[in-house]
């Protein structure tokens, strides 16, 4: 890993590679800084890539989920969520989600074959706003592009 992180996520991808997402390079400095560069790790070649064209501050441990079409989903913590094209590891456009950006959120793919995902509830970013116990469904036939 070119970099090394805490908290960050590790999405399986359909070839077999992970790719890793978010977190902080260092742990005892305030504010930490972002590892904002996304790498994929080959298990067949025990090697690491970067992937710089993706470059995005997310919060620690995103909710990334492979989709049916093969893109990523980027369901938060944030309010604002994003696809990543692994053809050319660029990201979409923002979705309002509508939910506040909360640290403790959960997210989980409940219907792979259609890509739907709940995003539900959670305490406030650094103590900032009230908690949620909102939810929000994504994809399916209707999810924005």
């Amino acid at each position: 890993m070119h970099l090394g992180r805490w908290y960050p996520t590790c999405t399986t991808l359909p070839d077999g590679k992970v790719a890793v997402f978010a977190g902080w390079t260092a742990n005892n400095v305030s504010p930490p800084p972002n590892a904002d560069i996304p790498e994929i790790y080959d298990p067949a070649t025990d090697t690491w890539e970067q992937k710089p064209s993706a470059t995005r501050v997310q919060e620690i441990y995103p909710f990334m989920f492979v989709m049916p079409d093969g893109r990523l989903f980027d369901a938060g913590p944030n309010r604002f969520t994003h696809f990543l094209d692994p053809a050319t590891w660029t990201w979409g456009a923002a979705i309002d989600s509508i939910l506040p950006t909360c640290a403790d959120s959960s997210a989980v793919m409940f219907d792979a074959v259609k890509g739907k995902i709940l995003k539900a509830g959670g305490a406030p970013v650094s103590g900032i706003g009230a908690a949620t116990d909102d939810a929000a469904v994504f994809g399916g036939p209707d999810q924005p592009e």
